[in-house]
Formats: structure tokens, C-alpha cells, sequence
């Protein structure tokens, strides 16, 4: 990666700005010369990212093969996706371009951690997905994307990244990391080498026409900040001077390499650009006024989905019920207050959880908490599982008193895939409440516990909160009687409507549970 000047101080957050314009779409037979990465490039060395941030989960790779029976090995860039088994890189570190195509030997994925590096090797038979678009004669096309699926699972300190699924890259400042060769834009880069991650920001002006799959190569030029240069505002008139000191330009050995729009993956570093006009010094090289063609990860979302499961698990449904009564079960309504009615089942010591696929069962244990607003402590006696319903049924060892709780499903949490709960969650704070969230949980993203509020309250057999007269009234109304529920008065789930119940009500009178506690 080159940076326009070696002194500035690294920027981690990522920016997008929309601006209500026409994307523009540049010819590819303007460009003179495009020329595929096949070493990682660095920015200067005070710009060095070190190992411990959001971007340990950008890796190194290595891919030694033969080639008309000629030994090669190149290196390039890659990025951990959500499952924690597989990595997004370009489809040309796997084929070559041009020529006679090569025979992959080995393929190494490196992650370098606080702890060190640790590598990992990916089977050649079976773990290499190319794009079926990608056309290794011509990089023009576009669809040089490709999938990686590891021997083992990555060190589980490696962070994952979710792809980008939208449709606003052309004007979004993203995010670049990169490994490879590194110097300064005024010359041919080299000063520093390959193998040191360094990170820096660009912009999207463009996208390319003419590739096999509409749109799927995003443009950004290299820019020193002067009209001369602005190899976009030159040959295109699309106007832009840089992002100032910021300004990066992946280069040598930045193949495979992210760009991250808030964290996502949004782009996969592909090739170098010269044209006519704007280069600093009439070549390709990385140097300013030279341009850069990333992979629209999103024109390709579907196929990642197709060869590796990616998609975070989420819940769908919270049922409440009880291995101590005969109540019924009791499934608890959202999308309003109505979530924080009484539950009414007797003697409730059961929650079920409903995931919107196989969950891997070792992740449940341990994984359940609930927080009391009384003060009461309550401890699970076991957890099964359901393969049909893909339902989890923590059952607890004695029944929830009267009590405000929350329970706590954290993150930990993955599907068979490997791939981390999605489960962010925006509970109702009052009955009266006329909207909160809807199943399924989450924001699109792996990663976020599962919070979700209920309430218990022997005694409401109306449901509305509070323990009063007008409970009374039920249970009296059914006083003696057999088959009723909680909501005729039955609040231990025996069947009968009868002095335990009556106790019951009582040991609860006057309780107002209509608000969530702040």
C-alpha cells in the first residue's frame, strides 16, 4: 500500500457520504494499461498497523504451485469472513493471469495476532471457490472474488467481518488494509517490503463498464491533491483532489486486499489502472494519478452465500412454559407492550428459544443468563435442544418468583457453520407501548446478545401488570372449579382454581409490574 505522505497520524473509523448524483460508469477502452497485484502493498513505515485492532482478521497468504512444471509462489491479502472457517480474497491469487494456468500446490493463510502468528493451511481439492464469472485472460471482466475455506477453524482471537450487502459504495470513503510492497507516491514504490500490514482510506469515484457481471468493479484514483493528478478529473471530469493526507493507493501485493464500508467488506483489491493523461510519472506503479479496479463484493453476495455459509443466526421465537405444572406454554407476543404482559403459566421455570437454523449445541451451554429486577437468583438444571424446530429449552431448577427479568442469550452462541448470533434486540418499556421490536432479532450483522425482557407475576390473571381487585374477582368467580388456567385464577398450573392460588394472589397483592424498571 502507498501512502501520499509518510507522516500522518492512522485513521480506524470508517466515513460514507451519498451524494444524490449519477454513478458514473468509465470505459474500459480508456485505459491504457490494467495490471493484477500479486504482492501485498504497505504504507509507510510510521504507518504501520499493528497487530491487536479491528483489522487482525486481514491475513496473509501464500500459494506456491507450478506452472508448466516451473515452481512460483506468490503472496497476496485475504479476510476472515463470519464463520470463522473461511476467507474472501481475489480470484487471480489462485489462477494467474494469462498464460498457461497454473497447478496449486499449498495454500497458507497467515494470521498475525498479539500472541503471534499462527497459520493455517487451506485443502487445494476441496477449499478453493473461484468466481465461475472470473475469466483469467482478461481482468477487465471483472468477478475476481474467490472463497478459501480452511483446514481448521481460525484462532478464535482473529476478528470476523461481515460482507457489505448495500448499493452505495460510489462516493463512500472506505477503509483500505493491505500487506504488500510500500513507499510514497512521488516514485516507484519498494521502500518498504512486502509483509507488514498498514491501512489508509480512498474513495469510490466510478464503476467500469463492460464486466461480465454489471457493475461489479469499483473505481478509485490515487491522488496528491493537485488537479494534475486527479487522473479521474483529467480523463473523466470527475472531480475529486483526495482525501488529503489520508489518501492511500493499494499496490503490489495488495491482491485480495478489503475495503470496509462501517466494518463490512466492501471491495476486494483487484488491479492496477494507467491512462493517457494524470500520471505523475507514465506507468503503472502506484504513484499518483494511477487508478484502482476492487471487486464489488456486493454484486457477489449471493454467490458467497451459495459456497459458504456466512449468515448469523438469529432468533425467532421466545417460549415460556414449565416442567413442574401443566400449564400450556406459553409464547410470548412482540411487536408492542404486549411483550411485557404477565406470562401465564404456573410455576414457570422453562424458557425455549427458536433460531432461525441448526444451532451448534455445544454454544448453548452456559450461555443463558437471567438478570432479576427483585434480587432473586436463578439457576439452570439443564438444556436440550431440538434439531426439528431448531429450538434450545433452558430449564431451570426452580420456578421464576414474581419478578421483572431479563434474559441474556449472549453472542457466543453460533450455528453449525461457525458463525456468531445475531441478536440485537429493542425490548418495550411500558405495556401501553404501541410498537417495539419484531422477530427475527438482530441488525443484519453477526455479533450482539439477545436481551429480552418478561415478566412474571402470579396473581395478574388479567395480565395487565398489577395485582388487584379485579384478580380477585377472577379467581373468586372460579374459585373450586377444575381445568382453568393462569388467567381463571389457576397461578401454580394445577388444573384446579383453589387456596394455594388464593395464596398466591395474595403473597403478590398490589404488585404493579406495568413499567420496566429503569
Amino acid at each position: 500500500m502507498v501512502r501520499k505522505i509518510a507522516k500522518h497520524r492512522v485513521r480506524f473509523e470508517s466515513l460514507e457520504k451519498r451524494l444524490a448524483m449519477t454513478t458514473a460508469v468509465i470505459d474500459p477502452g480508456t485505459i491504457t494499461e490494467a495490471v493484477p497485484y500479486f504482492t501485498t502493498a504497505d504504507s509507510p513505515a510510521n504507518h504501520v498497523t499493528g497487530t491487536g485492532t479491528q483489522y487482525d482478521g486481514v491475513v496473509r497468504i501464500n500459494v506456491t504451485g507450478t506452472v508448466s512444471g516451473t515452481p512460483y509462489s506468490i503472496v497476496g491479502n485475504g479476510s476472515l469472513l463470519p464463520n470463522g472457517k473461511s476467507i474472501l480474497t481475489a480470484a487471480h491469487l489462485l489462477t494467474l493471469v494469462g498464460g498457461t494456468a497454473p497447478t496449486v500446490s499449498s495454500i497458507t493463510v497467515y494470521f498475525d495476532l498479539p500472541s503471534g502468528t499462527t497459520s493455517v493451511s487451506v485443502p487445494v481439492s476441496t477449499g478453493m471457490h473461484v468466481n465461475p464469472n472470473w475469466n483469467r485472460n482478461n481482468v477487465l471482466l471483472g468477478a475476481d472474488i474467490a472463497v478459501l475455506d480452511l483446514s481448521s477453524a481460525a484462532p478464535a482471537a482473529a476478528p470476523r467481518f461481515d460482507i457489505y450487502r448495500g448499493s452505495s459504495e460510489v462516493s463512500s470513503v472506505v477503509d483500505k488494509v493491505g500487506y504488500g510492497v510500500s513507499g510514497q507516491g512521488i516514485a516507484v514504490p519498494g521502500t518498504y517490503p512486502y509483509g507488514t500490514k498498514r491501512n489508509g482510506v480512498n474513495e469510490w469515484e466510478a464503476v467500469l463498464g463492460g464486466t461480465t457481471v454489471s457493475n461489479s468493479v469499483l473505481l478509485y484514483d490515487f491522488d496528491d491533491g493537485t488537479s494534475a493528478h486527479d487522473a479521474f478529473g483529467v480523463n473523466f471530469s470527475i472531480n475529486d483532489l483526495g482525501q488529503g493526507n489520508n489518501e492511500v493507493c493499494q499496490g503490489p501485493g495488495d491482491s485480495g486486499a478489503p475495503s470496509f464500508i462501517g466494518g463490512r467488506i466492501a471491495g476486494v483489491t483487484s488491479f492496477g489502472l494507467h491512462f493517457a493523461s494524470g500520471d505523475i510519472d507514465g506507468s503503472v506503479n502506484s504513484s499518483f494519478g494511477e487508478g484502482v479496479g476492487d471487486t464489488r463484493v456486493s454484486s457477489f453476495a449471493s454467490w458467497i452465500d451459495s459456497v459458504t455459509d456466512i449468515v448469523a443466526p438469529q432468533v425467532t421465537g421466545v417460549t415460556i412454559g414449565s416442567s413442574i405444572s401443566s400449564s400450556a406454554d406459553y409464547s410470548v407476543p412482540v411487536g408492542s407492550g404486549n411483550q411485557l404482559k404477565t406470562v401465564p403459566v404456573g410455576q414457570a421455570n422453562e424458557v425455549s428459544i427458536t433460531f432461525s437454523e441448526a444451532i451448534d449445541t455445544t454454544s448453548l451451554i452456559g450461555f443463558l443468563s437471567v438478570v432479576s429486577h427483585e434480587g432473586h437468583s436463578y439457576s439452570i438444571s439443564s438444556v436440550s435442544y431440538n434439531s426439528t424446530t431448531k429450538t434450545a429449552t433452558w430449564t431451570f431448577s426452580s420456578a421464576f418468583s414474581a419478578d421483572q427479568i431479563e434474559l441474556v442469550l449472549a453472542d457466543d452462541v453460533i450455528d453449525v457453520a461457525g458463525n456468531f448470533l445475531d441478536g440485537e434486540w429493542t425490548n418495550p418499556t411500558t405495556l401501553a407501548q404501541s410498537s417495539s421490536d419484531t422477530f427475527p432479532s438482530g441488525n443484519g450483522l453477526f455479533g450482539g446478545n439477545f436481551v429480552f425482557y418478561v415478566t412474571i407475576l402470579p396473581g395478574d390473571a388479567n395480565q395487565d401488570g398489577v395485582v388487584n381487585f379485579s384478580d380477585y374477582q377472577i379467581l373468586q368467580n372460579n374459585y373450586g372449579l377444575s381445568g382453568k388456567t393462569f388467567t381463571d385464577g389457576d397461578f401454580n398450573g394445577d388444573g384446579t382454581v383453589n387456596f394455594s392460588d388464593y395464596q398466591m394472589l395474595q403473597n403478590t397483592y398490589g404488585f404493579d409490574y406495568t413499567a420496566w424498571p429503569v
